[in-house]
């Protein structure tokens, strides 16, 4: 029974409790860590489709419009499309791509009150597809559940340029 090794009971103890430490500590930070890659990754997303939008427009020679995918909400998702029927939204058959819902907790509205941007031949942008609001004013709101100083503001100016900022007011 000499050539028997193992941990004893102390041993085993102190692992446990330097475990449930490095848990309690480590859970949270996760956690956190979690969520600004989902809202980084979300950002990014609604970047690249205005890019997209645009970049199809000045492929096709034509307008191209990105608009909320239920035609309402944009959390609901993004779809970038060609308006066959010019009613300024998304219907079945007019898609070029779409971005799928963003995750519960998360809100995503336009600071300008577009319900559909849309991009010329030109590359030029302009919000509503009657150009009713001024593009330099146009920006997405990005939020999730937390407070404060944790979200994203997707800003788009008439050229069709596109940048990401800090949104402070969530």
């Amino acid at each position: 029974m000499k050539g028997l090794q193992g941990f004893t009971l102390l041993e085993i103890l102190v692992a446990l409790a330097l475990a449930a430490i490095l848990a309690v500590v480590a859970v949270p930070n996760f956690t956190d860590a979690n969520k600004r890659n989902r809202m980084t990754t979300n950002a990014n997303e609604i970047f690249t489709s205005l890019q997209f939008a645009r970049t199809e427009a000045l492929r096709r020679g034509g307008n191209v419009s990105v608009g909320p995918l239920d035609g309402i909400n944009w959390v609901s998702g993004i779809a970038v499309f060609t308006d066959g029927n010019g009613n300024s939204k998304y219907d079945d058959g007019e898609e070029i791509r779409v971005w799928g819902a963003f995750k519960t907790g998360t809100s995503l509205a336009t600071i300008g009150g577009a319900s559909v941007i849309v991009f010329d031949s030109r590359g030029f942008a302009a919000a509503n597809d009657d150009g009713s609001a001024a593009p330099s004013e146009e920006a997405f709101k990005l939020c999730d559940d937390r407070e404060g100083e944790t979200g994203r503001k997707i800003n788009l100016l008439m050229s069709g340029s596109v940048w990401i900022g800090d949104a402070n007011d969530c």
